[in-house]
């Protein structure tokens, strides 16, 4: 109960959810099959609507890439005059 209460009441402005690499292997950190990094994927994006967040897709790419996207994301927007 008291995680429930943390997570709604406690809020991020933004989640961000990274959209899988088409290369995807197992190691001895990333243990999951593909199919099962994508259950929990799914699940992961399920909680985030039950707990009210829009996340916010992060293409799949090279890392460069996503993090510009991220810092896009969050950077502040000038404001028009």
């Amino acid at each position: 109960p008291g995680v429930e209460s943390w997570l709604r009441t406690r809020r991020y402005r933004k989640v961000f959810f990274l959209e899988p690499l088409e290369a995807y292997e197992q190691s001895q950190v990333r243990m999951e099959s593909r199919d099962l990094a994508q259950q929990i994927g799914a699940e992961v994006l399920e909680c985030y609507g039950e707990y009210g967040y829009e996340p916010v897709m992060v293409p799949a790419g090279p890392v460069a890439e996503r993090v510009a996207f991220v810092l896009a994301q969050t950077s502040p927007k000038p404001v028009d005059p």
